[in-house]
């Protein structure tokens, strides 16, 4: 897979809810199950792992929701599909 696809695929991140986790300090880690036909559909999409937060597991998946449809997949990527897991990581800036 390109990385181009990748990074174009993050830069459409959760950024909503940190007013929230700034009133109430809150970081973690989620762990997002996503799968993406070639045209860049999202067809499933999960926490696989929680952040330990509601909310920011709440944030991730809003976060698919707003960037859908991603990217196509590269005409090299061999499949039809595309599976992953993807960490998002969220952290307060001091």
């Amino acid at each position: 897979m390109a990385r181009g696809w990748g990074a174009r695929a993050a830069g459409s991140g959760a950024r909503g809810s940190r007013r929230r986790a700034r009133t109430r300090p809150m970081e973690g880690t989620a762990l997002l199950w996503v799968r993406v036909d070639r045209g860049g559909q999202v067809l499933a999409y999960d926490v696989e792992e929680s952040s330990g937060h509601r909310v920011l597991d709440r944030a991730v998946l809003r976060a698919v929701e707003r960037a859908d449809p991603l990217p196509p997949l590269p005409d090299s990527y061999p499949d039809d599909e595309l599976e992953v897991v993807i960490p998002i990581a969220f952290r307060l800036r001091q």
